[in-house]
């Protein structure tokens, strides 16, 4: 159930964020039908860049579970690898969509792409709402997802 939960959290927070950065979006769209029964979590409903909407996908992986210690090396190596699987999980939406996996662990580090894509809504912010301090606020919001999905990870898992 927490696991769901920090997904959701994360999900509703970049959802959000891109409508304040004038992207209206839809999340888990209904009616993408591509051979492999792929949904993103969203979809931006304006184009988002080189006249293609943005799909994405929430991903939150912990890089202490037993299974992903290998692919642990250093910070951010987790997310980085699971961005790759991602974006070759979805590529059949390639053609129509800009496809980016939004993939922070629960520890927080972001993959290379995140980092890139956050980096780029965060300018998208402080040019919609003039305030410097948009970009870093985007970021707080997403940490403090993560950290209350953690949290009540713990709880349902007691």
């Amino acid at each position: 159930n927490g696991r769901i939960l920090r997904h959701t959290m994360v999900n509703e927070c970049f959802s959000r964020t891109l409508r304040s950065a004038s992207l209206p979006n839809i999340q888990e769209p209904q009616n993408l039908h591509y051979s492999n029964n792929i949904r993103p979590d969203g979809i931006t409903l304006i184009p988002f860049a080189r006249g293609k909407a943005l799909a994405w996908d929430v991903s939150c992986p912990h890089p202490l579970a037993q299974s992903h210690i290998e692919n642990n090396k250093s910070t951010g190596q987790l997310s980085t690898i699971t961005e790759k699987r991602k974006t070759a999980k979805y590529s059949s939406l390639q053609p129509q969509f800009i496809f980016k996996g939004v993939i922070i662990d629960t520890i927080g580090a972001y993959g290379e792409q995140t980092e890139s894509l956050i980096q780029n809504i965060g300018q998208r912010l402080i040019l919609k709402t003039g305030s410097t301090q948009a970009a870093s606020n985007f970021r707080q919001r997403l940490s403090l997802a993560i950290q209350k999905g953690n949290k009540l990870t713990v709880y349902f898992n007691l």
